[in-house]
Protein backbone atom coordinates (compact mmCIF):
# COMPACT_ATOMS: atom_id res chain seq x y z
CA UNK A 1 0.00 0.00 0.00
CA UNK A 2 1.43 3.55 -0.97
CA UNK A 3 1.88 5.92 1.53
CA UNK A 4 0.06 9.37 1.07
CA UNK A 5 2.73 12.51 1.14
CA UNK A 6 1.16 15.18 3.26
CA UNK A 7 0.46 18.03 0.46
CA UNK A 8 -1.73 15.35 -1.11
CA UNK A 9 -4.88 17.63 -0.89
CA UNK A 10 -2.72 20.39 -2.38
CA UNK A 11 -1.46 18.05 -4.89
CA UNK A 12 -4.88 16.54 -5.56
CA UNK A 13 -6.45 20.12 -6.44
CA UNK A 14 -3.33 21.05 -8.62
CA UNK A 15 -4.17 17.58 -10.90
CA UNK A 16 -7.74 18.75 -11.15
CA UNK A 17 -7.27 22.40 -11.55
CA UNK A 18 -4.94 22.10 -14.39
CA UNK A 19 -7.02 19.07 -15.94
CA UNK A 20 -3.64 17.04 -15.69
CA UNK A 21 -4.80 13.09 -17.27
CA UNK A 22 -1.41 12.13 -17.26
CA UNK A 23 2.24 12.49 -16.97
CA UNK A 24 4.90 11.35 -19.74
CA UNK A 25 7.91 9.75 -19.89
CA UNK A 26 10.22 8.56 -22.38
CA UNK A 27 12.99 5.99 -22.51
CA UNK A 28 14.25 3.30 -24.32
CA UNK A 29 12.09 -0.07 -24.34
CA UNK A 30 14.74 -1.75 -21.95
CA UNK A 31 14.38 0.62 -19.31
CA UNK A 32 10.48 0.33 -20.06
CA UNK A 33 10.79 -3.82 -19.76
CA UNK A 34 12.76 -3.22 -16.60
CA UNK A 35 10.38 -0.91 -15.01
CA UNK A 36 7.23 -2.87 -15.77
CA UNK A 37 9.37 -6.41 -14.25
CA UNK A 38 10.18 -4.44 -10.62
CA UNK A 39 6.88 -2.73 -11.06
CA UNK A 40 8.05 0.79 -10.51
CA UNK A 41 9.95 3.95 -11.87
CA UNK A 42 13.10 4.61 -9.86
CA UNK A 43 15.43 7.72 -9.44
CA UNK A 44 18.74 7.26 -11.40
CA UNK A 45 20.45 7.88 -7.77
CA UNK A 46 18.60 4.67 -6.70
CA UNK A 47 18.96 3.02 -10.00
CA UNK A 48 22.89 3.35 -9.29
CA UNK A 49 22.50 2.58 -5.24
CA UNK A 50 21.00 -0.56 -5.93
CA UNK A 51 23.20 -1.64 -9.10
CA UNK A 52 19.96 -1.98 -11.84
CA UNK A 53 21.40 -1.97 -15.30
CA UNK A 54 19.27 0.13 -17.43
CA UNK A 55 20.74 2.56 -20.34
CA UNK A 56 21.02 6.13 -19.11
CA UNK A 57 20.22 8.66 -21.71
CA UNK A 58 22.18 11.41 -20.57
CA UNK A 59 25.65 11.95 -18.78
CA UNK A 60 24.53 15.05 -16.59
CA UNK A 61 21.73 15.50 -14.18
CA UNK A 62 21.46 18.92 -13.02
CA UNK A 63 19.45 17.91 -9.92
CA UNK A 64 21.27 15.41 -8.83
CA UNK A 65 19.56 12.09 -10.12
CA UNK A 66 17.16 12.07 -7.21
CA UNK A 67 14.42 12.89 -9.17
CA UNK A 68 12.16 10.95 -12.47
CA UNK A 69 11.57 13.14 -15.06
CA UNK A 70 8.26 13.14 -16.68
CA UNK A 71 6.05 15.83 -18.74
CA UNK A 72 2.86 17.24 -18.11
CA UNK A 73 0.00 15.93 -20.79
CA UNK A 74 3.14 16.15 -23.32
CA UNK A 75 6.62 14.66 -23.91
CA UNK A 76 9.59 16.88 -23.98
CA UNK A 77 10.02 16.35 -27.75
CA UNK A 78 13.10 18.26 -27.80
CA UNK A 79 14.56 15.95 -25.69
CA UNK A 80 13.60 12.70 -27.17
CA UNK A 81 14.76 13.81 -30.57
CA UNK A 82 17.69 14.51 -29.31
CA UNK A 83 18.15 11.07 -27.31
CA UNK A 84 16.86 8.97 -30.33
CA UNK A 85 19.28 10.90 -32.71
CA UNK A 86 22.15 10.10 -30.77
CA UNK A 87 20.86 6.51 -29.87
CA UNK A 88 19.09 5.12 -33.39
CA UNK A 89 19.68 1.70 -32.25
CA UNK A 90 17.34 1.79 -29.12
CA UNK A 91 14.32 1.07 -29.57
CA UNK A 92 12.17 4.20 -27.83
CA UNK A 93 8.60 4.16 -26.31
CA UNK A 94 6.38 6.90 -24.18
CA UNK A 95 4.73 5.77 -20.82
CA UNK A 96 1.57 7.52 -20.00
CA UNK A 97 1.46 7.56 -16.28
CA UNK A 98 -1.53 8.36 -13.87
CA UNK A 99 -0.66 11.83 -12.21
CA UNK A 100 -2.12 9.92 -8.73
CA UNK A 101 1.82 8.74 -8.77
CA UNK A 102 2.10 12.32 -7.42
CA UNK A 103 -0.07 11.66 -4.39
CA UNK A 104 2.97 8.43 -2.64
CA UNK A 105 5.10 9.92 -0.44
CA UNK A 106 8.89 9.98 -1.83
Amino acid sequence: MALISLDSEAIRREIADRGITYLCHFTTLRNAASMIRMGSLLSRRTLVDQAIPVDFQDDSRFEGGQYINLSIQTPNHYLWRNFARKAPQKTWCLLRINPEVCLREG
